[in-house]
């Protein structure tokens, strides 16, 4: 990644890379995260950030108090046989961090790449990958809402830049096939429209109820400060609660590498039981709900995987590759 950041590489380039190729990458919404991940450093879960940037204790303390595992899903194809993936270092064990503390989501490099159909049996490697080097052009990243300022920046730190092995000189090939931990965030945000009214108290026990039923044991803290809203939390899993409105999110701490479907199981009984339990709560209160599956959490679910890409949310993402691939979505389904 340094040979991109200091411009060593330009597009059509030849490389080889040693890496850990997956199918993860990051979510394509901006993300309502609690500003902590719990009562103290250990509910979290997965390996302990360690970066060299805040070598003293202290540091490390709010690094592992402040910062979440990042959220993400997986991206449908391109097109027909071609596949978006991601490469990350070769020792990497989650594929990202984002939080508070400066600098959280450069701890964690990673490089888009395409692959081809006969290629994705390869992810969740660790490969050695021969490509060629491309870039997203000003002009595809302007048109999808970048502002010059920013595209700047991003171009600075190589984020316009992905690796291409869908020709035919590309290869990859697998060099260990050891899988190790690999932790990353499941995420979902929404908002409830009502017709009536629900109440605080069976807003807060549909999600602390949800949360139990997937076998967490939540506590709820409520925000006095700049917002008027709760904080529910448990060792692997947090969710923020606005009182003021009825907007939520939810994170959940998954390996992805090993036991995907068991965590992606367990995110989705939460889901499942917290819509329940909110639709229970509306039958009893006399509130009925406008828009009964606002939950959009359709990034790592192939049978809703375009609906994210259509979103609102989606009008505000920042990569200019991932703005190019939501565009070109968007274009193919008119």
């Amino acid at each position: 990644m340094a040979a991109f950041q200091k411009g060593d590489v330009v597009a059509g380039d030849m490389i080889t890379l040693e890496c850990l190729a997956s199918p993860f990458g990051p979510f394509l919404r901006n993300h309502v995260l609690m500003p902590f991940i719990g009562t103290d450093s250990s509910m979290r879960l997965g390996p302990i950030i360690v970066h060299n940037q805040h070598p003293h204790p202290i540091f490390g303390l709010m690094e592992n108090m402040a910062n979440h595992w990042m959220p993400v899903g997986l991206l449908p194809p391109v097109c027909r046989g071609v596949h978006h993936v991601y490469l990350y270092p070769a020792d990497a064990m989650a594929s990202g961090v984002v939080g508070l503390m400066p600098n959280a989501e450069q701890f964690v490099v990673r490089l888009p790449a395409f692959f081809r159909d006969d290629q994705v049996p390869l992810l969740g490697n660790t490969v050695r990958a021969f490509g060629r080097v491309g870039v997203v052009g000003a002009e595809a990243a302007y048109e999808g809402g970048l502002s010059p300022e920013l595209f700047e920046s991003v171009r600075q730190i190589g984020r316009i830049m992905y690796i291409d092995f869908t020709d035919e000189y590309a290869e990859v090939k697998v060099i260990s096939n050891a899988h190790r931990e690999f932790w990353g965030g499941l995420y979902a945000c929404g908002h409830v429209e009502f017709d009536g009214e629900l109440s605080l108290k069976s807003w807060l026990e549909a999600f602390a109820d949800a949360a139990t039923v997937a076998g967490f044991s939540p506590q709820i803290m409520q925000n006095l400060g700049t917002w008027n809203g709760y904080f529910l939390f448990a060792r692997g899993f947090r969710a923020m609660i606005f009182s003021d409105a009825p907007v939520y999110s939810l994170h959940m701490d998954a390996e992805l590498s090993l036991d995907f479907g068991t965590y992606k199981r367990k995110f989705d009984t939460i889901l499942d039981k917290l819509l329940q339990n909110i639709n229970e709560a509306c039958t009893q209160e006399s509130a009925v709900i406008i828009n009964p599956l606002d939950v959009d959490f359709s990034y790592v679910d192939s049978t809703r995987a375009y609906s994210v890409l259509k979103s609102k949310s989606a009008d505000e993402l920042q990569d200019p590759l991932l703005m190019v691939v939501r565009d070109w979505h968007r274009s193919r389904g008119k």
